[in-house]
Formats: C-alpha cells, sequence, structure tokens
C-alpha cells in the first residue's frame, strides 16, 4: 500500500512540475498586437524598455530573408527603439564600405532613397516590406544614422573605393602610388564572389601594404579618417583570403558547412566593434539573418555547429554579453520566398515538444514574444529558427528573445502593388549568381552526429603571432576549416579519426603537413618567399585617344536625352550543332524614360513561332533563354548605356585608328581590365571591338563590342554545381572551349537631328561537350533587333514589362499576315 501511495506521489509531482512548467512558460509569453510599421501605439512593446535598459546593441534577426512579414514586423521595432529608447544607429548587414558612402551622402543632402538602393543588398531594398524602412530613415535623416558591417562588396565598391582613397590621400599631398589597375580587378572579381585567377595573391596584399603604410603615416594627424581606410583594407583583405583560399561560392550545397561562414562572420564582427570603438555613446540596432546574431549555437546538438562562431559571439567577447540582446523569429505555418523567386516554399508544422509547439498551444494570438531566460531549466527543445533547420539545444544559450508569428509570409517585389497587378521578374543567370543574397548559401547544412573533433592555434614560427585565416585541410578527405582572428581553431569531420594528416597553409607562408591526436594542436608556419607578378600594358594611339575623347564629349549633343519612343522588331533563332532548335519573332514598343540614360520600357504586342523544337534535350530546351531578347531592346542604345562611352572611362581602355575611310574613323579598343564596371560583363577572358565614327561631326555610327568569356572560371563553377543539381547546375550545363558574344549597334540620323539606334545584332557562339553526356555542343544563337519610327513619348513603369514573358502573348495570325517585316 506504501508502495502505491508512493507511486501515486511520484506522479502527482511530476505531473505537477509539468503544469508549473508550461504556466511559467505561459505567464513569460506576451501578445504583440501588431506588426505593421505605421502603427505607433507601442503598448504591446513597452515591455521591451525594461528587458534592454542596459543594451546598447540589439541584433533583429530574420530566418531566411524570405519572410515579408517579419521585415515589417522588425521595422515596427526599430521605430519603437528609435523613438522611446534612443537608439540611433541602425547597422545593416551590407557592405561596409557602400553603407559609410550611403550616410555621406545623406549627410551632404544627397536623396536619402537612392542612396540606400545603392548601399544595402538588394535582397530587401527591392522587396515593398522593406521600402517602409527607407521612408523612415529619410524622414529621420537627421536623428538616425546607418553603416554597414559586411565585408562582401557590390559594384559600388569596384566603381567609388579607388578614387575615394585616392582622394583622400592625394588631398592631405601625400604620393598615390598604389597599382589601382591591379586593385581594381580584383575588387571587381570579389564583387563576383572569386579572385581573379590572373593576379598572383602576393602582388594583391603587396599593394594592401603599401596602402597601410600611407594610412598609418596619415593616422598620425587625423586618426579617425586614416582609421576608417585601414578597416576598409582589413576587411577587403579577409573577404579577398576567404575567397583565394576557401572559394566559398564555388562550394556545392553537400560542400559547404557552417564554419565556412567564419572567415566572413568574424570580420562582420570586426566591423562592428571598430564601428562601435569610434562611436562608444551610439546605442545601435543590427539588421540581418538571426544565425549571424546568435550568442553560442555551439551549444545546441549539432556537430557541425560545433566548429561555427557567429558575429553575435565575438560582437559579445568585445562589448559585453550583457550590453547585447538578440532577437530571432520563428513560426509553424505560412510560406516564405523572396522577390525573385518563382514559388513560395511551405513554412514547416511544429514537432511535437517543439518550441513552435508551445506557441501554437499558448494561442495568445498572431503574434507572440517570450524572453527566452523562460526556457533555462526546461529540458532541450527543438525549433527551425534558423533558415527551418531543425536543431535542439538550450536556446535559452542562443538567443535572448524569440518573437513568433501564427504564419509567415512571403516577400513581395517593389514594383507589386496587389494582388493581381503582376510585374514579372527575371534573372540573367551569370551576372546574379550570389550577388542578391548577402549570403551565398545557408550556412547550416547539417550533418549526423559522431564527427570527430579537433581544435589548436596556429602562429609565426618567427615571433609568435597568431596567424588569422589560415586553411587546414584533411588529405584524404578535402574537408577544411580555417583559423579565426587569433589563430585559433576547431575542426570537425564525419569520415576521419585521430591519426590523419592536416595540411595547413597561409598566405606568405610555407605549406606544412601534421598528424591530429587526442590533444589541440599548436602550429607554428615559417615564412615564404614572395616573387611579385607584374601587369604589362600596351600604350594607345594618342592620335585615336584624341578622337574618342572627342567623339565620347559630343555624345549628350549627339542622342536624345529627353523621353521618346520606338517600335522594334525581333527576329531571334537557336542552333545545336547546325540545327536551328527555336525560331521566334514578335514586335512591340519601346521606351526611353525622360533625362535617364539606363531607364528603358519595353511592351511585346504580338509574336510569332517560326519552330518550336519539341525535344527534351536539356541542350536545347535550355537554348530558349538564348532568345530572350529584352536586355537588346531596353539595352539597345548601348552608347548611352555602356560604360566605356563615358569620358571618364578612357584611360580604361586602349585605342587604335583601324581605319580612316574618308568619311568615318574606325577606331579599335580593348579594356586594360575585365572589371564588369568598365566593360559590362561578367567573367570575361577579353574585351575588345570598334567604333565607326563620322568625321563631318564626331558622331558614333556604329559600334561593334567583342566578349570573350573566361571558361576556366565558367567550367569551374559548372563542374562544382553539376554536383549539388540545383538552379544554377541547369545554367552551367557545358565544359567549354569558347564562348563568345558579339553585338552590333547601328545609329540612323533623324530629321529632328538625333542619332537613334537603327539594329542591333547579338551572335553567341559556344563551342564544347555536355558535362554529364559528354556530347559535343555547338550552340549558336542570333538576335537582330530593328528599331523604328522614333517620336517624343512618355510612359510610367507599371505599364511595362522589364522581362519579356514569351507565354503572356498570344499568336495573332491576321496580324502577322499583314506586317511588312523591316528585313
Amino acid at each position: 500500500m506504501r508502495y502505491q501511495n508512493l507511486q501515486r506521489t511520484i506522479k502527482i509531482c511530476f505531473l505537477l512540475s509539468l503544469l508549473l512548467t508550461f504556466n511559467v512558460v505561459h505567464a513569460q509569453v506576451r501578445q504583440i498586437e501588431s506588426i505593421d510599421p505605421d502603427n505607433k501605439e507601442y503598448s504591446d512593446l513597452n515591455f521591451l524598455r525594461q528587458e534592454l535598459s542596459d543594451k546598447t546593441v540589439v541584433m533583429l534577426g530574420e530566418p531566411s530573408h524570405r519572410e515579408g512579414n517579419v521585415f515589417s514586423a522588425k521595422i515596427r521595432m526599430i521605430k519603437f527603439l528609435h523613438e522611446q529608447m534612443g537608439f540611433n544607429v541602425i547597422a545593416f548587414e551590407s557592405g561596409f564600405f557602400e553603407v559609410q558612402q550611403a550616410q555621406q551622402k545623406i549627410n551632404g543632402g544627397g536623396d536619402v532613397v537612392e542612396a540606400l538602393d545603392l548601399a544595402l543588398f538588394p535582397i530587401w531594398t527591392k522587396s515593398a516590406e522593406f521600402r517602409p524602412l527607407m521612408e523612415y530613415i529619410k524622414a529621420q535623416k537627421n536623428s538616425l544614422k546607418i553603416m554597414g558591417f559586411d565585408p562582401q562588396i557590390n559594384q559600388q565598391v569596384v566603381n567609388d573605393f579607388l578614387p575615394a582613397l585616392k582622394k583622400y590621400v592625394v588631398d592631405r599631398r601625400v604620393s598615390y602610388n598604389l597599382n589601382d589597375m591591379l586593385l581594381s580587378e580584383v575588387l571587381e572579381s570579389l564583387s563576383e564572389g572569386v579572385f581573379p585567377d590572373g593576379i598572383t595573391f602576393p602582388a594583391f596584399t603587396a599593394e594592401l601594404k603599401k596602402a597601410k603604410e600611407i594610412l598609418k603615416n596619415l593616422s598620425a594627424s587625423d586618426s579617425k579618417s586614416a582609421g576608417f581606410w585601414l578597416q576598409n583594407l582589413k576587411s577587403l583583405e579577409a573577404l579577398a583570403t576567404d575567397y583565394y583560399r576557401n572559394r566559398p561560392s564555388e562550394k556545392s550545397a553537400e560542400d559547404f558547412k557552417a564554419s565556412d561562414s567564419n572567415p566572413r562572420d568574424l570580420q562582420m564582427a570586426d566591423n562592428l566593434s571598430y564601428y562601435i570603438r569610434q562611436y562608444p555613446n551610439e546605442k545601435i540596432i543590427c539588421w540581418g539573418a538571426a544565425l549571424h546574431f546568435a550568442m553560442q549555437p555551439s551549444t545546441l546538438e549539432n556537430n557541425e555547429l560545433k566548429s561555427y562562431k557567429p558575429m553575435g559571439q565575438s560582437v559579445r567577447e568585445v562589448v559585453g554579453n550583457d550590453r547585447v540582446y538578440t532577437l530571432a523569429t520563428t513560426s509553424a505555418a505560412g510560406t516564405y520566398a523572396s522577390w525573385f523567386d518563382t514559388d513560395s516554399k511551405p513554412v514547416p508544422k511544429a514537432a511535437t515538444g517543439s518550441l513552435e509547439e508551445m506557441f501554437v498551444e499558448n494561442n495568445l494570438g498572431d503574434y507572440q514574444y517570450m524572453d527566452a531566460k523562460t526556457l533555462n531549466g526546461i529540458g532541450v527543445r527543438e525549433s527551425t529558427m534558423f533558415d527551418y533547420i531543425p536543431l535542439r539545444g538550450d536556446w535559452s544559450k542562443v538567443v535572448n528573445g524569440i518573437l513568433y508569428f501564427k504564419a509567415y509570409a512571403p516577400v513581395l517585389p517593389v514594383l507589386q502593388k496587389t494582388s493581381d497587378q503582376d510585374v514579372p521578374q527575371g534573372n540573367e543567370p551569370l551576372k546574379n549568381i550570389n550577388r542578391l543574397m548577402p549570403d551565398s548559401k545557408s550556412l547550416l547544412k547539417i550533418r549526423k552526429s559522431g564527427a570527430f573533433f579537433t581544435s589548436g592555434n596556429i602562429t609565426d614560427a618567427e615571433d609568435g603571432q597568431p596567424i588569422a585565416y589560415a586553411t587546414l585541410k584533411f588529405l584524404l578527405t578535402k574537408e577544411s576549416a580555417i583559423s579565426d582572428h587569433q589563430g585559433n581553431f576547431v575542426f570537425s569531420s564525419n569520415t576521419v579519426t585521430k591519426g590523419a594528416m592536416i595540411s595547413v597553409s597561409s598566405i606568405g607562408y610555407m605549406d606544412t603537413t601534421i598528424k591530429i591526436g587526442d590533444t589541440p594542436l599548436s602550429i607554428k608556419l615559417k615564412k615564404a618567399s614572395i616573387d611579385l607578378e607584374d601587369i604589362q600594358i600596351r600604350p594607345s594611339d594618342e592620335n585615336a585617344v584624341q578622337i574618342i575623347k572627342k567623339t565620347f564629349a559630343a555624345i549628350d549633343t549627339h542622342l536624345n536625352q529627353d523621353a521618346y519612343g520606338m517600335t522594334f522588331y525581333v527576329d531571334t533563332k537557336v542552333a545545336d550543332l547546325d540545327s536551328t532548335t527555336y525560331h521566334l519573332e514578335y514586335t512591340g514598343t519601346f521606351y526611353k524614360q525622360k533625362k535617364s540614360r539606363d531607364k528603358y520600357l519595353s511592351k511585346v504586342l504580338e509574336l510569332h513561332w517560326l519552330k518550336k523544337s519539341k525535344s527534351s534535350d536539356r541542350q536545347i530546351k535550355n537554348g530558349i533563354r538564348y532568345l530572350d531578347g529584352y536586355q537588346h531592346i531596353n539595352g539597345g542604345n548601348v552608347v548611352l548605356q555602356h560604360p566605356m562611352f563615358d569620358t571618364k572611362m578612357v584611360g580604361k581602355y586602349r585605342y587604335e585608328i583601324l581605319e580612316d575611310t574618308g568619311e568615318n574613323y574606325i577606331i579599335g579598343f580593348e579594356s586594360r581590365t575585365r572589371a564588369h564596371s568598365v566593360t559590362n560583363g561578367y567573367y570575361l577572358k577579353r574585351f575588345s571591338g570598334s567604333i565607326i565614327i563620322s568625321k563631318a561631326d564626331y558622331a558614333i555610327m556604329e559600334t561593334t563590342l567583342n566578349y570573350q568569356l573566361d571558361t576556366t572560371t565558367l567550367n569551374r563553377f559548372a563542374r562544382n554545381f553539376d554536383k549539388r543539381k540545383g538552379d544554377n547546375a541547369s545554367i552551367f550545363l557545358n565544359i567549354l572551349d569558347n564562348d563568345e558574344v558579339t553585338i552590333k549597334t547601328a545609329y540612323n540620323k533623324y530629321r529632328d537631328g538625333y542619332y537613334y539606334p537603327a539594329q542591333t545584332t547579338v551572335i553567341r557562339n559556344q563551342k564544347g561537350v555536355d558535362i554529364d553526356t559528354t556530347k559535343p555542343i555547338l550552340l549558336k544563337s542570333e538576335t537582330r533587333v530593328y528599331f523604328m519610327d522614333a517620336k517624343p513619348e512618355d510612359a510610367s513603369i507599371d505599364n511595362f514589362q522589364k522581362v519579356i514573358n514569351f507565354n503572356q502573348v498570344k499568336y495573332n495570325i491576321s496580324f502577322w499576315k499583314g506586317f511588312r517585316r523591316p528585313v
């Protein structure tokens, strides 16, 4: 009987403990009334006054950058923190240099929204839900500042970084002797996610060393500005080192591990910490991915995360754990997608015993907030708050607060005003690889438990200084890790055991190989000698240069700067091994907007398929993307749109007179650099061509642009993406011997005295083999665009398409029977 009473007592105590746990959790969950950024009734957020009273850095995370209503909730919270608690800086997961430049433009009275559009990652700026924050920053520009902490760079760095650095140095009457050509090439490649193959890393670091020496000398009299430039160089060097040694953008989804983001996270933390040291009295709100902001994700039950150190953890080590707060979000319903995704994905349902199930059972409304300290002591829970990966652990050690959404909603594009007003979006495959997202891929590619771990420290054999960002690789499996800024590393593998061999390498040091054991490793590297590589540039023909300068200076007088419209006709076809697979013609309207060099609109009105292959062959199916001539319609006025026709770009090219016909000059050109800001191309081996110029008025009559693509880089992408069979694998189908594009544009003079585009011909040739079948590939596409009937007109962007969707235009037989082709 006593035994039965004891059992009954134990059961009652157990049930009471469960009930008590639930009540405690329930008591700590607060209902959030609204996530509308315009709702300024903040009574539902007032509890944060006490919770954040001693915080100087608040990190607002998001699960995957693809949840539109999370953006809205974060914006409302930013307004509360700014207006009610005195937070006055928003730090974005965007470029360190770019956002600082945006702040300078804002300080100088520049357009705030335009500055933000240039500086911040488009994953946010092109979303409808993010625009209210841009308008809020504009309205609060006198009391709210911005900064960026990401080492990743965009095209603005390529265009502006070196000129701004040179101006800073020269304005202080100091000699500027850096190799801008080499540095521009590196910056361009870094903006594309790679380190250039044609430049040695020691040559790059040697230029950085020269720049650092200049800035260190200047810091004695101008510590703040020189310090900013030194931090920029540190950030660029970290990015370049990562891309050169580890090639993260080329890793397949299976190969990419959370620790592959360590170099980036470490530098993000360092950039933010630099800002905090410069402005110790500022109160900062961080905007970015929740996993980057986590405290100690290594405490979760996942082996891969054991060797991952997010920026949130590193910032706490600098600022103090009690001064930093991290908010994450989660949900168990709805869908998520970015503005450029074609399909949305469902949010995983709540697992039994998960945090999400706890919120569902609370049933306190659409939005609930939980103080993560509530979870301390109630055991391990599963959650999908990081990129929808199920992870188990004590979440009180990972985040400070959790905002639960009853359902997530996908991100909408800026142009999409209502659900039934569809504005098609599109991608240019080579151009947009890894450039839309602040992360090239998810940090988490979670593995099974049971990995082998080793750790240690890497130092200089001579002076004992730590070696940051050294690379360690298991020789048999090629798995790798990277040391942090203090030379420390944690290395995990699922396939090797004690006694395996590791190679250790770092820029400027001799490689070494060691055997791993049970104890932490102490690795010392010896310095290596460095040979620098010179870059040789042939001189230009001075007469040709003078002709080009005079011609480019006259462009604005020869080409209409006002709004005008034209009709167009396109004939385009694709052939594989000399057999035509697709042939299409279409016609429509084209508009140039007023006082704009790059805002063009087009709309297809009639379309006719002359041949449409029914083959399921993937090469033939892939060929259809070459039919999309929108970029050659909207980009038909090449002289106004291509960067090479800017007088400031003349020094970036070599020119020579090919022929003087009596009426015209024919000038040949070749770029001195492959940089996108100079060539308007990506992954190039060579960019060259010719320009026909009228001797009578120095007007451009015809241009021929020839792009030879860098097949070495493209083939490397193909091999890597082929492993994972994802979206990029459907783009990189071939191992190429040659890939070349030629664009020829002719101009005609109209009665109003202006020259207008008359015809653009685009020919692309690809030769190689199918990466899967080794079948020979000889793909040729030819697009001819004819422009007619220029007349003054303007148009609203809402009525036109940026991307042509052939499926939306039906065949009109009566139109094509009476249509007179301009061929």
